[in-house]
């Protein structure tokens, strides 16, 4: 597909490059053609600044990063410059390197390089080449090695400007019944300023402060306040006084909600569509067909063209309430301010999330939100946002996401995580354009659907190709999109295992299944840590002590066996492997539960018995956790913030040296096996009976009294106890 675009690109190229001498272009692309010859005048004719890291370079204006690589000219991720340059009006250009190698005091810039970057990005984009566009080289100082020099951004960064689109308009119907709820004398801003693009401009900005400024819910004291006062400060302390508003707002039933409060948070919601309302009523029309929909959490894109649809959500919850079964909405907004080199995938950032009944609190949080998104790509990170909702609200039946079908999933390789079916409702849906294959991807992926205004696409026959890509769609009734967004990397459980380091270490990136037990390792080689495709890691009972910090480069690593080794400590890098799922460090020398672990929110299964475990901290996010083994240790107390890792199942904590429980245990609703033998308890919590679910409790090797046997009996009837 990327072939496809990148040919589509070049054919352009060739018919636009002879117009370009009679045109006011910045570069001849025949000089370009001769680096020995034309290089050091092209050079020079690029402004030149140097910086440390050009990561750390902050902006008010909207870019994009083109990766070549340190001395690469070829750019990597084209199409994310071809999803958006229609939308967009370009400013300036940077060329970035690094300065390096340094060679005897002296750094020889590569003409070759500079020259092949320019031609390859003319080849992407022609109507780049303009004496218009503001050119510059930059030269990044912080270079000690190749390996140090590689993490450092290197390519082309281009800063625009977004282009102004028209202000949608709202159905008569939609428009007549929103203004006959807003009292006369509301201020309003001329459609022409409206914010409609997903990358937010500097102008955007400056038009949703005045919008929420001069909205009603809006204290004029605060207004005077901000009169005269440069538009950043404007911005900060406009954050900081919605963030203060949010907190200090009541949780509301709208059951318990009078008439007049009803009609404030009508109004409230009205304000915001009047102004951010869609073309369609897409949202409506899903959720009228499917009123069965129950106890649903609602996951919404909350960036520029998608606020409409937003406040759509909130419109019909109000209008429905009795009935509308909507329990939360997350927004997102693909990671505040940060700038798309900044952004990794499952920690992007810019989630929000509010009970649906806190209509007062989620029109500040639509305002908020917008005031902190801006800038970067146009890829969203649906997937993160989905899995922030799912670990937020674990008590729903269904998901459904609103999804922005003229965006990217930036994250879509993390669909898999997901586990539930997700429901799409699809906005800026054109049947003569298609539907985004990303999210075709998804429902499949996840076992849901695709709605549209009209139509439901469910039980989809669609088959899959090794890159993420739909190789076969049969649903006549819609279009598929021609252009992928994103490959992904799928990860079957059938692949390959391989046992001999040598060939893996050969065949690095088909490597996803590596078993290395039992092989006399006493260091993990450094070629796994370049394995960047691994699944599944398996080092048992070798004698490994140390765990190096580049583990963190296992990204997509889910399993990790290293038990019967000799480890001792857990570098903190291992909490970056973000969705891993299994950890095993069992019979090793580790003297504390390590804190990196108990942040890995993903986690399902961890194995950290037969260590010499004497201290746990506190506190933990393992809130998906389902097999917690501890035993074999010197465990004294057991912190309260167990009690919070709700889907436990199997809790082992035998053979360790606790003599109370907190009563915090009894929050383990899920537990089904609770291996508590061979401690120094004596009793425990009162309240033991309310956890149904335990099939098994081991306390033989304790020291209970016979009537507080007889209690524990007698509260779990159903339970199978052994003393």
């Amino acid at each position: 597909m990327i072939k496809s675009i990148l040919l589509k690109c070049i054919f352009c190229a060739l018919l636009l490059f002879p117009v370009f001498a009679n045109s006011q272009v910045k570069f001849d692309v025949l000089q370009l053609k001769v680096p020995s010859k034309n290089g050091p005048s092209i050079a020079a004719s690029l402004s030149a600044t140097e910086v440390f890291e050009y990561k750390n370079i902050q902006t008010d204006q909207n870019c994009i990063y083109l990766k070549t690589g340190l001395r690469s000219s070829k750019i990597e991720n084209i199409k994310d410059w071809i999803l958006i340059k229609d939308t967009v009006e370009p400013l300036r250009i940077d060329i970035v390197y690094s300065k390096y190698p340094v060679r005897n005091g002296v750094y020889n810039e590569i003409y070759p390089l500079l020259c092949n970057r320019l031609i390859n990005l003319f080849l992407m984009d022609p109507n780049l080449n303009k004496q218009s566009i503001a050119w510059n080289k930059v030269l990044q100082t912080n270079c000690i090695s190749d390996e140090q020099v590689n993490t450092l951004f290197h390519g082309i960064v281009i800063w625009y400007h977004t282009k102004k689109k028209a202000k949608p308009i709202l159905k008569p119907s939609i428009k007549k019944e929103i203004a006959s709820t807003i009292e006369a004398g509301n201020n309003t801003i001329p459609a022409s300023k409206k914010a409609t693009a997903d990358q937010t401009s500097l102008k955007d900005i400056e038009y949703s402060i005045n919008y929420i400024k001069n909205s009603v819910s809006f204290p004029d004291s605060v207004k005077t306040a901000l009169e005269k006062q440069p538009v950043n400060h404007q911005l900060e302390a406009m954050k900081l006084y919605l963030e203060s508003k949010i907190a200090k707002e009541p949780d509301i039933k709208l059951s318990n909600s009078t008439n007049e409060e009803l009609k404030k948070y009508n109004k409230a919601v009205d304000n915001f569509l009047l102004n951010y309302g869609g073309t369609e009523d897409v949202v409506a029309n899903v959720f009228y067909r499917h009123a069965g929909w129950k106890n649903i959490i609602v996951i919404n894109d909350w960036t520029g063209s998608m606020y409409g649809y937003g406040a759509q959500v909130l419109r019909w919850h109000l209008l429905n309430f009795k009935k509308s079964g909507i329990k939360s909405l997350t927004l997102f907004n693909d990671g505040d301010d940060k700038i798309t080199i900044n952004k990794t995938i499952g920690e992007t950032g810019g989630i929000y999330s509010e009970k649906a009944d806190n209509i007062l609190k989620i029109v500040d949080l639509f305002n908020l939100i917008m005031l902190k998104g801006g800038g970067g790509d146009g890829p969203e990170n649906d997937i993160e946002a989905i899995l922030n909702a799912m670990d937020k609200y674990s008590d729903y039946s269904e998901i459904v996401l609103i999804a922005d079908n003229n965006s990217c999933v930036r994250d879509i390789e993390l669909a898999d995580r997901i586990g539930k079916p997700v429901k799409i409702i699809l906005c800026g849906y054109d049947p003569k354009i298609g539907v985004n294959p990303d999210y075709v991807y998804l429902a499949k992926t996840t076992d849901g659907g695709i709605y549209t205004m009209n139509d439901d696409l469910e039980n989809i026959e669609t088959a899959i190709g090794e890159k993420g890509e739909i190789v076969k769609f049969s649903d006549k009734r819609f279009k598929l999109r021609s252009v992928r967004c994103m490959d992904v990397k799928i990860i079957k459980s059938e692949s390959e295992l391989y046992t001999d380091y040598k060939k893996a270490n050969q065949e690095k990136l088909n490597v996803r299944r590596l078993d290395l037990n039992n092989q006399n390792i006493v260091e993990i080689p450094k070629g796994i840590y370049r394995m960047k495709n691994l699944n599944y890691l398996n080092l048992n009972n070798n004698s490994i002590e140390l765990i190096s910090p580049k583990i963190n480069q296992l990204k997509n690593l889910k399993t990790l066996n290293l038990s019967n080794n000799a480890v001792t400590e857990v570098p903190v890098e291992i909490s970056e492997i973000y969705y891993m799922e299994s950890i095993n460090i069992s019979h090793n020398k580790l003297s504390t539960l390590p804190a990196a672990i108990l942040n890995m929110k993903f986690l399902l299964t961890l194995n950290l018995s037969h260590n010499t475990i004497n201290n746990v901290y506190k506190d933990n996010s393992l809130r998906k956790l389902e097999c917690l083994n501890l035993s074999d240790n010197a465990i004294r107390e057991i912190p309260k913030s167990f009690g919070l890792m709700k889907k436990l199942k199997i809790l082992d904590l035998s053979n360790n040296q606790i003599a109370v429980i907190p009563p915090d245990i009894i929050n383990l609703s899920k537990l089904e096996e609770l291996k508590l033998e061979n401690n120094q308890l004596t009793e425990l919590p009162k309240q033991i009976g309310k956890m149904n679910k335990l099939k098994l409790l081991k306390l033989n090797g304790n020291k209970f009294s016979k009537d507080e046997k007889d209690r524990i009996i007698n509260s779990l009837p159903g339970t199978q106890i052994i003393f």
